[in-house]
């Protein structure tokens, strides 16, 4: 019985390690990373929650204000890696979405700039801006690094 219960408890025990690990920065994805203002509260998000920011599907941070992302232009060699990983979608896809949404009036894509230095930039302008980079960018104490917790 003893060994009933011990066996359960290691279950139990590896089973609540793992969302502890998937907050861990070493997690992160190896092609870019997602950034903030240094003032945006916002320290952790689950890639669905970065990809409702991007499609203007959540319209606002939990303060109230509205969220302003800033995407890569096609050549950038993030916005490959930001499509598969949060959007899960590719470039066909994700211009046919944006379509839809302009044509139906419900929301127009995000602001597009051509480099990571552009993009650290602006969010670090914006308060309320959220965007990516390439994982190598250097970043100044004006963005910050948002976990993303799968």
């Amino acid at each position: 019985m003893r060994t009933v219960f011990a066996v359960l408890a290691c279950v139990v025990v590896a089973g609540l390690a793992r969302p502890a690990a998937a907050q861990q920065p070493g997690n992160q994805p190896k092609e870019f990373k997602v950034i903030v203002n240094a003032d945006n509260p916002v320290g952790i998000l689950t890639p669905d929650d970065v990809s409702r920011l991007f499609l203007r599907k959540t319209a606002t941070w939990w303060s109230g204000r509205p969220v302003l992302p800033v995407d890569q232009n096609q050549h950038a060699p993030a916005r490959a890696a930001f499509l598969r990983e949060i959007h899960q979608k590719n470039e066909q896809a994700l211009d046919a979405f944006w379509r839809q949404q302009v044509f139906t009036g419900k929301a127009v894509p995000p602001l597009v700039l051509g480099s990571d230095a552009e993009v650290i930039d602006f969010v670090g302008r914006n308060p309320t801006a959220v965007g990516y980079v390439s994982a190598g960018a250097a970043l100044g104490p004006e963005v910050k690094v948002v976990i993303l917790n799968r």
